[in-house]
């Protein structure tokens, strides 16, 4: 998959603040959740940042590393964000169409082969995190993938630490299919 490379401190120095950033931290470790969203001026960009101590900073490159991400399910992905020490600090999409859309059933057996082979699965996999895009269906908050293996650990995480009272996956065809594959190789 073709994508740019930006330098953090590049960025445009216009972006507009797109709704409130998110500053979470959790956990006795108090890990840093905090994110922030910003449009380009003329609202075809959009661009998502994070701290250089973000907990997830490191799994959108790693999902890339590993082919997990393609053009089908990120068809809007631009560019992957790096500081001076070459930490993932965000990415860039063009802008979307259309809020969220549910996943069709081609859309859904993808990414479930996109995680068969990659060993990767997209945790936040719920109509919220699917946008449309060209008339296509595209990923959005892609730092949201973990490895196959660490399944549970990230359940009894998503419950006991963040307090999540739903399931770590939301889509209850996926989340099976993510289960067994733990189940299968883990």
């Amino acid at each position: 998959m073709k994508y740019d490379i930006l330098n953090f401190k590049g960025l445009p120095g216009d972006l507009i603040l797109a709704g409130n950033p998110r500053i979470k931290f959790y956990g006795p470790e108090n890990e840093n959740h905090s994110r922030r969203r910003f449009l380009s001026p003329d609202g075809k960009l959009f661009y998502k940042t994070w701290d250089s101590d973000y907990v997830r900073r490191n799994n959108l490159p790693n999902a890339l590393d590993t082919g997990f991400y393609d053009e089908k399910l990120i068809p809007a992905f631009r560019a992957l964000i790096l500081d001076e020490d070459e930490v993932c600090r965000g990415y860039l999409m063009a802008a979307m169409e259309k809020g969220s859309i549910p996943p069709d059933d081609e859309f859904l057996q993808h990414i479930k082969e996109k995680t068969r082979k990659s060993k990767y699965f997209f945790y936040d996999f719920w109509r919220a995190s699917i946008m449309e895009y060209e008339g296509k269906p595209c990923l959005i908050d892609l730092e949201s993938v973990y490895p196959v293996c660490e399944y549970d650990f990230r359940k009894k995480q998503n419950k006991d630490v963040y307090e999540q009272k739903d399931h770590l996956i939301k889509n209850p065809d996926y989340r099976k299919f993510v289960e067994k594959l733990y189940k299968d190789i883990c």
